[in-house]
């Protein structure tokens, strides 16, 4: 069930950062070169029933002025998400004096929103130690009135969006933990090292794993990212999902399995892990337990009230 006031998400960052990509690329819109946001450009999509709108502020000095002038335009927001070119050294200290003036106008009205920055064209491959000179910066601004939180982005691997925008959308529910518990649960029941739930566009709305061992954690999302993710967006998938009961891929470390869950009008799909064949054969054969949770069905119904 959806709340009647539409999330009000900003995009904010300095010209060329890479915001209206991201936009693009999460709703799978992106095809190459982009013309600069002029001012602010609104958009929508939704999750689970909730109307999103993203106010993508064009980056020109300009339009910032503007904005920081008018403030109006960071007034009542769920949630900031502020993204840096993370190969443009020279121009860290511009972004974090606006990002800086964004707070402080927050500050003056008494919200405060969840903060996420992206540090944005990056390779993934680095260490994130790498950036933590930079990200102590932004702590230093937001003190300990906001909850802020880093994601290394890049618009060449989609993964890293979906994950950045995940979290932000699991931020915005008063479902989170409740929906993590329950995974537990199921997790336990199934004997799954690994349960993710994703949303049809892809965004996973809760995880949860047994342990914290990196190398399961890393495969699960990695098999979600590259096969599930491309999978729900392809038309093959809307051509067999009235027939689809599940697939179930063997590894060599365990089986993944991923499944189809209607839940209401809600499409979903949810993504199990577990290394042992016998627990593959005796839980993951069987008509799935999540259909029948009423826990996890009213969680989801009223997962942004």
């Amino acid at each position: 069930m959806a709340r009647q006031v539409p999330f009000k998400i900003i995009f904010a960052g300095l010209a060329n950062s890479g915001k209206t990509s991201i936009l693009l690329n999460l709703k799978r819109e992106y095809h190459g070169e982009i013309l600069p946001t002029k001012g602010i450009e609104r958009s929508e999509m939704k999750v689970l029933g909730q109307k999103l709108v993203e106010w993508d502020l064009g980056g020109q000095e300009s339009f910032r002025q503007g904005y920081l002038q008018r403030k109006e335009a960071f007034y009542d927001a769920n949630l900031l998400y502020f993204v840096i070119d993370i190969n443009d050294s020279e121009k860290y200290g511009e972004a974090l004096d606006y990002f800086r003036d964004i707070i402080e106008i927050l500050r003056e009205v008494e919200q405060y929103p969840k903060i996420i920055v992206c540090l944005h064209k990056i390779d993934l491959h680095l260490s994130p130690e790498m950036n933590k000179a930079l990200r102590d910066r932004f702590e230093a601004i937001v003190g300990n009135e906001f909850d802020i939180k880093f994601f290394a982005t890049t618009i060449f691997n989609l993964p890293s969006l979906i994950n950045a925008f995940s979290y932000g959308i699991r931020l915005l529910s008063g479902q989170t933990s409740d929906l993590r518990e329950q995974l537990k649960i199921f997790a336990t029941e199934t004997k799954s090292e690994a349960i993710m739930l994703l949303e049809s566009n892809g965004f996973i709305i809760g995880e949860y794993f047994t342990s914290e061992t990196e190398k399961i954690t890393e495969l699960t999302q990695k098999l979600t990212q590259n096969l599930v993710i491309p999978f729900i967006n392809t038309q093959y998938n809307e051509e067999i999902s009235d027939i689809l009961d599940r697939i179930i891929v063997e590894l060599h470390p365990g089986y993944f399995i991923f499944e189809p869950l209607q839940i209401s009008s809600f499409q979903l799909y949810v993504i199990r892990f577990t290394i042992s064949a016998e627990h593959a054969i005796e839980k993951f054969v069987l008509q799935p337990i999540m259909d029948s949770s009423e826990k996890i069905k009213k969680i989801i119904e009223y997962f942004f009230l």
